[in-house]
């Protein structure tokens, strides 16, 4: 028969291994945090943005590889970006994503709004350095801007979050 503090000490027990074994039966959430697999993609400010700007009569997925290719040559060449091109989200950016919308033209294309986590954009800016013939670069943080991007190019995010970046 156990008595006083031993009657105690079971007792917890019991309660903590209660507990794990719900904890491990208990459905978990969605996961909210993706990273994006594929870009750069603009990030949409509002719902429907997109529709101005799609090329007619091709199949979405073809749109978003050609926004992606053209993205990517743009970089390539080195061209300054100005700021008035909006957010462009990078493979690895990292978005938490807070609801999903089907596409006005297409319900099988899926649209994630949500705000952005992590994500940077290295730029070129002003006219090359006399002595070394370099363009000065600089970083877009998009880090806390809300929008809309694909979810087709999003994975879910395996890492733990990244610390919030210190105040400007």
């Amino acid at each position: 028969m156990l008595v006083g503090r031993d009657r105690l000490g079971w007792r917890a027990l019991c309660a903590a291994l209660t507990l794990a074994i719900l904890a491990c039966g208990a459905p978990q959430p969605p996961p909210r945090l993706y990273v994006v697999k594929s870009g750069p993609y603009p990030l949409y400010e509002h719902n429907g943005d997109w529709l101005a700007t799609r090329l007619s009569g091709l199949p979405l997925a073809e749109i978003e590889e050609r926004i992606i290719r053209e993205a990517r040559m743009t970089q390539a060449q080195n061209r300054a970006t100005s700021t008035t091109d909006g957010p462009w989200l990078h493979s690895g950016c990292i978005f938490d994503v807070q609801r999903t919308a089907p596409d006005a033209q297409d319900g099988s294309y899926v649209w994630a709004y949500g705000k952005v986590v992590r994500c940077d954009e290295p730029v070129v800016t002003g006219l090359p350095e006399p002595q070394m013939g370099m363009r000065p670069r600089a970083v877009r943080n998009y880090d806390g801007l809300l929008g809309y991007f694909p979810a087709s190019l999003l994975e879910p995010y395996a890492g733990s979050p990244p610390t919030p970046r210190p105040a400007p």
